[in-house]
């Protein structure tokens, strides 16, 4: 009846999503443009960026984008705190994740530069 309807599962993303490989995805909503960081943000950015040797230390302009939403590669979603603070209804405690992951830290550190 509706041949372009597809119910099989699949690993496609939602619209607007950014895939950051190894199964992590970065899911809308985000900011339209890059807003600045506080100080103390960017002196732990800029931080970890030199530990990785990143050469655009000295370039980046100290602002981000930020995003509400995080697929792990298990599929749950990790919401932001900025997303978060937005919120009208009250934090769940289960969806609560620490993230204790260098590769993952390793592998946004070069995406933030891209958005």
């Amino acid at each position: 009846m509706f041949p372009h309807l597809n119910l099989n599962k699949d690993d496609s993303l939602p619209q607007g999503a950014k895939d950051l490989g190894q199964g992590y995805a970065l899911l809308h909503a985000c900011q339209t443009t890059a807003k600045p960081v506080m100080e103390a943000e960017a002196v732990v950015i800029l931080k970890y960026w030199k530990e990785m040797d990143w050469l655009n230390l000295n370039i980046w302009p100290r602002s981000v984008k930020r995003w509400s939403r995080l697929q792990l590669p298990n599929g749950q979603k990790a919401c932001s705190r900025w997303y978060e603070l937005h919120l009208t209804h009250p934090l769940w405690k289960t969806t609560c994740v620490k993230v204790c992951c260098p590769a993952l830290f390793s592998l946004l550190s070069g995406v933030l530069l891209a958005l």
